[in-house]
């Protein structure tokens, strides 16, 4: 996997995540996709100011879709 460093301010990032966490989606690679987006701001402690709220919003994704059935 290719990594790029790019600098987005916290808004951006809590719109950003916001806006993921209200995807509902039935394809299994966006939903991963999406998910690894989350994991990976969480994983990033340049980010630890806003970590509950992209906590929440992961949240909030997975319990959207805990009941789906990805083919």
């Amino acid at each position: 996997m290719r990594e790029v460093d790019i600098k987005f301010d916290f808004d951006l990032l809590k719109e950003i995540s916001y806006e993921f966490s209200q995807i509902n989606t039935f394809i299994k690679e966006n939903y991963d996709s999406i998910l690894r987006f989350f994991d990976n701001l969480l994983k990033n402690r340049y980010v630890d100011e806003i970590h509950e709220v992209i906590l929440r919003d992961k949240t909030y994704f997975e319990i959207k879709h805990e009941n789906r059935s990805f083919n």
